[in-house]
């Protein structure tokens, strides 16, 4: 009886079964990980060399992130100063028109009243130069005059895409009209408003002009980033997301493996008694 190594009933009986059992119940509960979580790298330790390069393009992913952000608010920024780049542009407009009016053989009362509307109407310029802002910046009122420096991160390859230096001239109404206040209660005067319009203006489109430029500087950057962004996250996903269809042809394998592993265990806990007895009569 000493050449039997594994008697029935001995817990040596079960040891190799219940070792594949263990085997295949962890490649089940791995597998099932997987598929639940999407993840092929579940714990470092499934492929060190794959998770190692993963973190370095997560962290890749999320400086490119932050670049993008950085742009969109740069962008809102520029967006905001478009917006009333354009009010101060129809205030203009409202002064042209009381100009050509107060030539127009009106009174020297509505002359007056003509005056005191352009008068107002230079007050709601000065009004939108000092409150556009963004993020608490003041946009038009001469605070980003001598510019500010705005990094548009990395592009799709990996280049440095630079900078954007942003300046914003003063579009306060002492800036565009030279620090006066045309009177246009008579010819003369209303003909030198209307030069000092056309001035007003041309100062005006030049800041629109520049403003316009830095955004579609802005914009390619953000498309550039975006499409390293999609790059990136396409080469992160190939190393460790799951691939469904395989993953599941391995989940069916190894729940199959289980119920094999466990029928024979049940089979051999049924024969152990006749082999018992078998050993007996001996």
């Amino acid at each position: 009886m000493a050449g039997i190594s594994a008697l029935p009933g001995s817990p040596a009986y079960y040891t190799y079964p219940n070792v594949l059992l263990e085997q295949a119940s962890k490649a089940l509960a791995d597998s099932a990980n997987r598929l639940s979580s999407g993840n092929r790298i579940v714990q470092i330790s499934d492929d060190v060399a794959a998770a190692s390069v993963a973190a370095g393009l997560d962290s890749q992913i999320t400086g490119l992130k932050q670049s993008s952000s950085n742009l969109a608010l740069g962008s809102s920024l520029l967006e905001v100063a478009q917006g009333g780049l354009g009010e101060i542009n129809s205030l203009l407009d409202k002064l042209q028109f009381f100009a050509v009016q107060s030539q127009g053989g009106v009174t020297y009362q509505q002359k007056q009243f003509l005056q005191q509307q352009f008068i107002q109407t230079l007050g709601q310029i000065d009004k939108i130069a000092t409150t556009t802002s963004f993020n608490h910046i003041n946009l038009l009122d001469g605070t980003l005059a001598n510019g500010t420096t705005i990094v548009l991160g990395k592009g799709n390859n990996g280049e440095n895409l630079g900078s954007v230096r942003l300046a914003i001239p003063n579009t306060r109404k002492a800036a565009l009209f030279n620090g006066t206040t045309p009177d246009i209660t008579t010819g003369p005067g209303a003909i030198a408003a209307e030069n000092s319009i056309n001035a007003a203006r041309t100062i005006l489109q030049t800041t629109v002009s520049g403003v316009t430029g830095n955004q579609n500087s802005f914009d390619f950057a953000a498309q550039s980033i975006q499409r390293s962004i999609t790059g990136v996250q396409e080469a992160h996903s190939a190393l460790v997301d799951t691939d469904i269809v395989a993953e599941s042809t391995n989940f069916a394998t190894a729940k199959l493996r289980v119920n094999s592993t466990v029928a024979v265990i049940a089979q051999l806990r049924l024969l152990q008694p006749h082999l018992l007895a078998l050993l007996n009569n001996k």
